[in-house]
């Protein structure tokens, strides 16, 4: 009886958000897992014999009895461990897009969200409703929304894209081998180049690279500090990669995890998402270090430092997870589905007061309004 009163704990904190609050825009998330369905009685139609004439249990079947009963006390004790779904159902909203969604990124008035087969489509975040769609490219990466564009990385086809979401056109194509990873830096974007090993700045005013320098392996995200420090995880030999912006050099790497991919910022941390070994690690800037290391799950993708909080996309998982900055520990865990279609969450950005996270498999986008 214990045993299945865990499990229905654990069931109980997958389906809370999908079914409370009273917003039917809320769609479910994918039923691509759970727990099976419960089995009949055990078969056979042999009596029992009476205790007065059964035999003392061995010393084996007594050790047998007493493992199982500290298994379920060992799962009794770790529901107190399990998070509960992030936030009300009232809060979570999902977006279908008309194609795949794996990137976003979100300014106040409209919301980019790319494909990986290059589709295109721009949220009202006013009204939740996608005002512009279509294919912009043959393959999309990144996406990054700037007050007036849309630029985005195009993997396959070796190109960063330029496009205006008003009209969902494209404006402008620019070679660039390999593009991964995409970040804003003033008025310049900061490019990384997975094929050849380089970080580029690309100046959108004269329309090339005027300035780059080879980090070596494959870089794949990059972000921009407070003070310009570039930073780029470098996928194949594990390490966070430091760029000096005044002479646009290399000034430091650290060794971080296996095979990151994500980055975010916070007052005197780098927080890595380390894809391959399921875990965020977080670096000390001052200290140019690990000083903590999170078990999050299969398949850290994206990070977002959003309201004291840092949000993980875990991607193999199909979860969103919530780490607070100041104890690094994980506050909250919330299904957003996907991987039964050969999917799971996937790009997270902010914007109009929410948190914005693309769901790849559900061809979708989950507005997440946190409390005020």
């Amino acid at each position: 009886m214990a045993a299945a009163v865990a499990v229905a704990v654990i069931t109980g904190l997958v389906v809370l958000w999908q079914s409370s609050g009273t917003d039917s825009s809320i769609a479910p998330a994918a039923s691509g897992g759970g727990p099976a369905a419960a089995t009949t009685a055990a078969e056979g139609s042999g009596t029992v014999a009476p205790s007065s004439t059964r035999e003392p249990p061995t010393t084996t079947e007594a050790t047998t009895v007493e493992d199982l009963r500290a298994r379920v006390r060992a799962l009794e004790e770790s529901l107190a461990a399990v998070p509960a779904p992030a936030l009300p159902g009232t809060s979570l909203q999902r977006i279908v897009v008309s194609a795949e969604a794996s990137f976003v990124s979100a300014g106040d008035t409209s919301v980019a969200v790319v494909g990986p087969f290059g589709n295109f489509a721009n949220i009202d975040p006013a009204t939740n409703a996608v005002v512009a769609a279509g294919k912009v490219a043959d393959g999309a990466t990144r996406v990054i929304r700037t007050p007036q564009y849309v630029w985005l990385t195009d993997y396959q086809d070796g190109e960063l894209v330029w496009v205006d979401p008003v009209s969902n056109s494209v404006k402008g194509v620019f070679d660039i081998s390999g593009p991964d990873g995409l970040a804003k830096d003033g008025g310049s974007l900061i490019v990384a180049s997975f094929d050849d090993g380089m970080i580029e700045r690309f100046d959108p005013a004269v329309g090339k690279v005027v300035e780059q320098v080879s980090v070596g392996g494959n870089p794949t995200a990059v972000a921009v500090g407070d003070q310009g420090s570039i930073w780029t995880t470098i996928f194949d030999t594990g390490e966070l990669v430091r760029i000096d912006p005044t002479n646009f050099t290399v000034s430091d790497r650290i060794p971080v995890g296996a095979g990151p991919v994500g980055i975010a910022l916070s007052p005197g941390t780098v927080w890595v998402a380390n894809h391959d070994e399921g875990t965020i690690a977080e670096v000390s800037i001052a200290e140019r270090k690990v000083i903590a290391t999170i078990d999050v799950g299969a398949g850290p993708t994206e990070l977002l430092v959003d309201s004291g909080s840092l949000w993980v996309t875990v991607t193999a998982a199909g979860d969103l997870v919530q780490i607070d900055l100041a104890t690094g520990k994980i506050v909250t865990r919330t299904p957003l589905g996907g991987v039964a279609r050969g999917g799971g969450p996937t790009g997270i950005s902010a914007g109009a007061g929410s948190i914005w996270v693309a769901v790849e498999g559900e061809q979708s986008v989950v507005r997440v309004t946190p409390p005020a």
